[in-house]
């Protein structure tokens, strides 16, 4: 996986691109995109909270619980928290 590919810090962040990276972190450590399975029940996923004007990371733990991974912030904030998460885990090979 390269970074340049979703990283453009001249490009306007959006809902979309949050989502984007939100959806290479979970592919990156083998987890689900989607929040919930066809018959309803939770998965563990990495999930973008929206309100309130701020974003947040969230874990979704599989069990019906989840864990903030980051404080409220702007899009391009947590935009740049999870290109970095990404930069650490390819820097590690992470697989």
């Amino acid at each position: 996986m390269r970074l340049n590919t979703i990283y453009k810090p001249s490009a306007r962040v959006t809902l979309k691109r949050l989502k984007t990276a939100c959806n290479k972190l979970n592919d990156q450590l083998n987890l689900n995109n989607k929040a919930y399975s066809e018959s309803g029940k939770p998965l563990e996923t990495y999930q973008i909270s929206a309100a309130y004007g701020g974003y947040r990371l969230e874990y979704w733990t599989g069990s019906g619980g989840a864990c903030d991974q980051t404080h409220r912030t702007t899009a391009k904030e947590l935009y740049l928290i999870i290109i970095s998460i990404l930069s650490g885990l390819q820097a590690n090979d992470f697989k």
